[in-house]
């Protein structure tokens, strides 16, 4: 599955105060309002997508 911002496919790197999130799309980062984000599995991708990356921190 797919997150897109825009027409861009971009991958959630982290997950900011409020309702935003840290994206990077090939060489750019962009801080965006969650809100903004769409994906093929829904609100349901976004949020899986931003608990693995607690996970993820948790981990290491």
């Amino acid at each position: 599955m797919a997150i897109y911002y825009g027409t861009s496919i971009v991958t959630i790197i982290e997950n900011l105060e409020g309702d935003d999130v840290k994206v990077q799309h090939e060489n750019v980062i962009e801080e965006v309002p969650i809100i903004e984000l769409e994906a093929d599995g829904g609100i349901e991708e976004i949020r899986d997508a931003i608990k693995s990356l607690q996970w993820k921190k948790i981990d290491e």
